[in-house]
Formats: C-alpha cells, sequence, structure tokens
C-alpha cells in the first residue's frame, strides 16, 4: 500500500465494492454472495492442494454446488407448456 495517509482504507473501499458487484452480478440477494465465496474458496483450497487429487475433488464440489449438472453449464431450460 501507499504510504500516504488513507491511501490503504481507499483501497480496501475499492476492492469492497468490486466484490458486492460482483456477487451482485451472479445471482440477487444473498445467493450470489455465496456463490462467489463458494468459488474463491474452492479456488483457494485447490491451490493449497495442488499436485493431490484432493485438489480436484474440491474443484468438482463446488462446480457440482453451483451448477444444476456439475459441468459447469447449466442445463438449458425445458418448456413443459
Amino acid at each position: 500500500m501507499g504510504r500516504e495517509p488513507g491511501q490503504a482504507a481507499r483501497a480496501q473501499d475499492v476492492y469492497i465494492n468490486g466484490v458486492r458487484n460482483r456477487a451482485a452480478r451472479l445471482a440477487t440477494g444473498d445467493d450470489g454472495m455465496a456463490q462467489l465465496c463458494t468459488m474463491v474458496g474452492a479456488l483457494v483450497l485447490a491451490r493449497a492442494t495442488r499436485d493431490n487429487p484432493i485438489s480436484d475433488e474440491l474443484l468438482q464440489a463446488a462446480r457440482t454446488a453451483l451448477t444444476e449438472n456439475g459441468t459447469g453449464h447449466s442445463e438449458p431450460q425445458q418448456r413443459t407448456d
């Protein structure tokens, strides 16, 4: 961080606003925040355990939790009418 007084606080405000905006783009309400936390947490844990099979298991668990079919892509909605 810079040496100017208040620069760290301003940088933190910018970062916090960015996190909130990213979560809002994912979904509405608390769901977007939970999705963002799941993605970031899975990535951090997978990187910390790289070169071990659990790394892929962590990413797959998050992928399954965040998508309907666990592939990273949601299935197209079928019309029922």
